[in-house]
């Protein structure tokens, strides 16, 4: 699941504790500093308890209605719903990840363990090389030699990070300098390094996929994984061969590329084949 939030309301009635950074936000939202009243999203629509349902925000001559983000109980709570805002004003719990990572959750009726994200990294290593390949290339044989070429390396990974860099910045320096391209390389290699440190050659312990030993210079070492840690990951991963396999949008016309070479890098990264054919 993503962040819990409740309103600032539904905090008082439940009296969590906050910290002074939280209650001076909500008092400049309050004017309580002298300030100027910050405007809130009207209520549009409460559910059948009385708890905020819809808010809605007026932008210029548009009005955006989206749902509540405060997840507060209220009526099972004992307090009053009426008081409900809907504001994600504090967070109760939860953990980062996009639906992303709540489907992959739901799909496997369990919460993503460490080794989903080795199995992401091997297919954001795997996009590299395929797409450093497509970029290089002017032939299905060059590309298959390039690849071939690139397993075999004793370069290593982070060599083959700032061939992909210089790549890009060649030949889409405008998305290079942006994000999320601008930050493609560090975000490769942050993925990498927490598979190398905290998956690659390490287990779980006593069936604990988030407590985890391994043997390192003839001692045993363990360390602790958390599902906060794993999610960030996996949103990254999600995030990352997303970016790798739109670059050839950005750096292929339908006229300078032989279009059959771009259709197969997408079929292959959809469907995890390297069929030939057309």
């Amino acid at each position: 699941m993503s962040f819990q939030h409740v309103c600032e309301p539904c905090r008082i009635a439940l009296d969590l504790p906050a910290t002074r950074s939280h209650l001076n936000r909500m008092k400049r939202r309050t004017a309580g500093f002298g300030g100027r009243t910050a405007a809130s999203r009207a209520i549009v629509r409460r559910d059948q308890t009385g708890k905020a349902l819809l808010v809605g925000e007026r932008l210029k001559e548009l009005t955006i209605v989206t749902p509540t983000a405060c997840v507060c109980q209220c009526q099972q709570n004992g307090h009053d719903p009426a008081m409900c805002t809907g504001d994600d004003d504090f967070e109760i719990g939860g953990r980062p990840g996009s639906g992303a990572v709540d489907a992959t959750a739901a799909k496997f009726g369990m919460e993503p363990i460490p080794e989903m994200v080795a199995s992401m990294h091997e297919q954001v290593a795997a996009l590299l090389q395929a797409l450093i390949a497509l970029l290089e290339g002017t032939t299905d044989d060059e590309r298959a030699e390039i690849e071939r070429e690139l397993e075999t390396s004793h370069e290593g990974y982070e060599d083959m990070l700032r061939r992909l860099r210089d790549l890009l910045t060649e030949r889409m320096p405008a998305q290079m300098s942006l994000a999320p391209y601008k930050d493609l390389k560090p975000n490769l290699k942050k993925l990498a390094k927490f598979r190398n440190s905290k998956v690659a050659h390490s287990w779980p312990l006593a069936g604990n996929w988030f407590e985890r030993a391994k043997r390192v210079g003839g001692k045993w070492e363990t360390f602790t994984v958390t599902p906060e840690e794993v999610a960030e990951h996996m949103d990254l991963a999600f995030n990352l061969i997303s970016q790798l396999t739109f670059v050839p949008n950005y750096v292929f016309s339908s006229t300078d590329k032989d279009p059959s070479a771009l259709k197969r890098f997408v079929r292959a990264i959809e469907n995890g084949d390297d069929d030939q054919s057309d």
